[in-house]
């Protein structure tokens, strides 16, 4: 099996593609088994991505408009 630990820098693994339900069940089985400390980084990290994406999709009409003539 694969090994999880923030030190190293989190790498993805190299499984073979399963449902997103799945993914989602076995990061969360593995972030339980670590130190406290890193469990905290790794959920609050993805957390604030999380909050971030529905952000950004909530207001990407909006928003749009704005960054596009920052790439033109």
């Amino acid at each position: 099996g694969s090994e999880m630990c923030i030190r190293d820098s989190y790498e993805m693994m190299t499984e073979t593609a399963r449902s997103y339900e799945e993914i989602i069940q076995d990061f969360f089985a593995r972030v339980l088994e670590l130190p406290p400390e890193e469990a905290v980084m790794l959920l609050w990290t993805v957390g604030l991505e999380l909050a971030y994406a529905a952000i950004e999709h909530q207001y990407a009409a909006e928003l749009d408009p704005l960054f596009r003539t920052l790439e033109e």
